[in-house]
Parts: structure tokens; C-alpha cells; sequence
């Protein structure tokens, strides 16, 4: 029996949409802010007041909890607060921590050579992670940093 392409592309598109909202329901998971202003509330809904306004966009945050359509999220400092979830996107961003210039390198070896420096706060999409290293995108350039120095990724990834 042949089946229609069209119902084969529609199968297909479904379970892509299933498995990427399963993945996006494990907690904890990491996304980032949508939007250049995000509020984090007390509470799970509008009515709440702000706790606090992020002006960052692509700031990784950590869901750790989800009550229909709200996040509570932690930022990097530990700060909690609840975000509705379409101020979030799926697109994975890390950020750099540290008191000192981190070397941004070529391999995931710390004999690459540094092609870059970034400082406490940098942004860039996350590609990969791979043992104690994880490689990042910043602009168009691709980059291996050390994961202690990275916030925005689970132990376990």
C-alpha cells in the first residue's frame, strides 16, 4: 500500500513537535530570555508584582519548576523568579563567568591555541559540550571554553 507523501510529511512534522515539547519539558532545563524585557514575578501569573526586570536578551536561565503557563527560573546569581513562557525561547545561550579574562580557544584543550579573551557576562550559543569543555558560537566564530567557566549548561550534558 502506498501511502500519500503528504500524510508521510505530516507524520513526520508530529513527531518532531512531540519529541522537541518532551525535551522541553524535563526540569531542570536551561533557555533564554525572548524578549530585551523580561519580568520576574513573585508568583505564577500577571497579578503578581515584578520582582525583578531583566533587560537582556538571551540571558540563559535555569526552569526549575512550571505551573501552566509560567517558568520559575533562576539566573545565574541565583535569583528566582516566575516568567511566562513566552517571553522564553528554546534557543540555548551560555554565559561567561569568572573574575578574570577567560581564553576563548580553538580546541577543547588548554594547549589551543586562545583566538580569543572574554570577560564575565558574554553571551554566545551553545554548539556542543564535551567533557570539561564546551564549544560555543559568538557572532559567526566558533569557540572552545572551559565549562567551569561557563554558566548555562547541566552537569550532565
Amino acid at each position: 500500500m502506498q501511502r500519500n507523501p503528504r500524510f508521510i510529511l505530516g507524520m513526520i512534522l508530529w513527531t518532531l513537535c512531540v519529541t522537541e515539547s518532551q525535551a522541553l519539558s524535563v526540569i531542570p532545563r536551561f533557555v533564554s530570555l525572548r524578549a530585551n524585557t523580561v519580568n520576574f514575578r513573585i508568583g505564577p501569573g500577571s497579578e503578581y508584582p515584578t520582582k525583578w526586570v531583566y533587560l537582556r536578551l538571551q540571558l540563559p536561565v535555569k526552569v526549575i519548576k512550571e505551573h501552566e503557563n509560567w517558568r520559575f527560573v533562576e539566573d545565574y546569581e541565583g535569583i528566582k523568579g516566575w516568567v511566562h513562557q513566552r517571553l522564553l525561547s528554546g534557543l540555548r545561550t551560555v554565559m561567561i563567568v569568572g573574575e578574570h579574562l577567560i581564553l576563548l580557544r580553538q580546541k577543547p584543550d588548554s594547549q589551543a591555541p586562545a583566538l580569543a579573551k572574554a570577560e564575565h557576562g558574554l553571551i554566545g550559543m551553545l554548539i556542543k559540550t564535551q567533557k570539561n569543555w564546551c564549544q560555543i558560537r559568538i557572532n559567526r566564530t566558533l569557540y572552545w571554553v572551559p565549562r567551569a567557566h561557563v554558566w548555562g549548561v547541566l552537569e550532565d550534558e
